[in-house]
This record gives structure tokens, C-alpha cells and sequence, in this order.
């Protein structure tokens, strides 16, 4: 009994080792303090347990066990080393402190990302390096986050009953939120042919809202026919699938507008030189 008062005053000294150089035959309850790491450990019986307790350092601990914590004095990250049973490595946690920053998963493009992310959850966040932009997934899409612009995108559209030919085409395409935006011009070459119904596609992958008023799918589309050195025609376009739109001509008759659809002789015979000029706006269904 005296001696366990005497070791309760004056405690117990446990053995000093650094993590290298622990005893190499512990036995079970075993104490020790390690002088690189600032911690105290135990032999539970079949590894050195850590006392749990945090580990303030500049750099990652050596010698660490599983359930270890160690704050990063340097750029005031925390950290908690975790064992998945097959390896062993320091995991983040918890929200970086005022003044500190947190770094994105950075992919080049949305396709890259899908490759890293083909099940992406609730509120994961991303950088797109090809438009500079964060992105939130909200459970069904990919949206940009706190932008005070919306990114713009060049493509290519595919067209229906029309035949680009030697002519050329510009287009581009915005999204913000569930809106698209999308420009474009056609410059008819000698070669285009330009046939009844003919439609140009928006950008692949995407869809359009195909909700109606009046049982007309809505969408709002001008188009304005340039003649070269003669006269421009504003027209309007309509959906036709959930991926095309239409080219129309807007015939006038009396006091109303008929809608017709454009062909390559109307509103006017087309010429090499002569302009197709497109300005559409709908909200999107899908996105990639």
C-alpha cells in the first residue's frame, strides 16, 4: 500500500523510445512516450495503440497508428491517420479555418470528370479547368457556382434535310442554370443544300424542356435570313425534336404572320454568300 501511495505522488515514468525505436518485445499494457512524435502509446497485445490524442507538428508524423490525429501547424489543416485494412495514410478532415483555402478536385474537361466521378453525390464540388468554373452537383446535374458570368462554349451542330457543303458555320453555346443561350451563323457556300424541314441540333448530350402552352412546345428562336446586298427576313425557329429546332419563314398575309418552313427557295432562292443568323434561348432537360 505504501508503495502505491508513493508511485500515486510521484507517478510513473514511462519508457522514452522514439517511433523507431520502440521496444522490440513489448508486453500487453506496456507504456511508452515518444519523443519524435509527442505521443504515448500502448501494446494492446498485437500493436502499439495510440493514446488518441492530437499531435501539433509541422510536418506528417512518423510512426503513426491508426486513429492517430495530427494538426498541420503549418497550414492549420487537420488530420487523422486511417487504415482501409489493406494500406495506411493521413486523411483530411473537418473545414479549413479562416485565412486557409480548400483545394477542388481539378479536371480539364466535364468528360474527364465523368471518367473521375461517374456517380457523382449531393453537393460534391469541382474545377473545370477548359471554362474556369466551380461546379455543384444538385443531385440530377452539374451547375455552376457563385459565377458573375456564364461560361461560353464553341460547337459544331449536327444538322437534319440541310447539307453544310463548302459553306461554314459559328456557333456557340452558354448555360446558366437550367437556361441555354445559343448563337450561330451560317454562311451558304455553293455547295449547301438547304431542303423542307431542315433543322440544326443543339449541343449533344443535352435536351430541352418539352413542356407546352397552347399545345406548342415553346422555346424562343430568331432567325434572320440575310440576302446579301438585298434584304434580311427575321423569322422564327421551332422545336421540333427535344435536341433540334426547326427553320421557319414568317409569310406575311394582311395584318398576321403565317408560319411556313424554309426551304432553299424561300423566303428566297439561296446563294453562295447569303447568311443564316440564329438566336435561341429554351430551358434544358438534360445536361451531361
Amino acid at each position: 500500500m505504501a508503495i502505491d501511495a508513493a508511485l500515486g505522488r510521484l507517478g510513473i515514468k514511462p519508457g522514452v523510445c522514439t517511433s523507431s525505436t520502440r521496444p522490440a518485445n513489448p508486453f500487453e499494457g506496456q507504456v511508452i512516450y515518444e519523443t519524435d512524435t509527442n505521443n504515448i502509446r500502448f501494446w494492446s497485445g498485437s500493436a502499439w495503440e495510440s493514446n488518441k490524442g492530437g499531435i501539433i507538428s509541422s510536418s506528417a508524423p512518423t510512426g503513426a497508428a491508426a486513429g492517430d490525429i495530427w494538426y498541420d501547424s503549418d497550414d492549420g489543416r487537420a488530420y487523422i491517420y486511417y487504415d482501409d485494412g489493406s494500406s495506411q495514410q493521413w486523411v483530411e478532415f473537418g473545414a479549413a479555418p479562416s485565412g486557409s483555402s480548400i483545394t477542388l478536385a481539378s479536371y480539364a474537361d466535364s468528360a474527364a470528370r465523368t471518367t473521375a466521378i461517374p456517380s457523382p453525390t449531393e453537393a460534391d464540388l469541382s474545377y473545370l479547368q477548359d471554362t474556369n468554373s466551380v461546379e455543384v452537383y444538385d443531385g440530377s446535374a452539374w451547375s455552376v457556382v457563385g459565377s458573375r458570368y456564364v461560361p461560353v462554349t464553341a460547337y459544331s451542330p449536327s444538322y437534319t434535310n440541310f447539307t453544310l457543303g463548302n459553306g461554314t458555320d459559328t456557333f456557340y453555346y452558354a448555360v446558366s442554370g437550367d437556361m441555354m443561350m445559343i448563337e450561330g451563323k451560317i454562311a451558304i457556300g455553293s455547295t449547301t443544300v438547304f431542303s423542307t424541314s431542315a433543322s440544326f441540333h443543339i449541343p449533344p448530350a443535352y435536351k430541352m424542356t418539352t413542356y407546352t402552352l397552347g399545345g406548342v412546345i415553346t422555346n424562343s428562336c430568331q432567325i434572320t435570313y440575310r440576302e446579301t446586298g438585298v434584304q434580311d427576313i427575321i423569322a422564327h425557329g421551332k422545336t421540333s425534336n427535344a435536341d433540334r429546332i426547326l427553320f421557319l419563314n414568317d409569310l406575311a398575309n394582311l395584318t398576321y404572320l403565317k408560319e411556313a418552313i424554309a426551304n432553299g427557295a424561300t423566303p428566297f432562292t439561296f446563294a453562295s454568300g447569303d447568311e443564316i443568323r440564329i438566336r435561341a434561348q429554351f430551358l434544358i432537360a438534360e445536361a451531361p
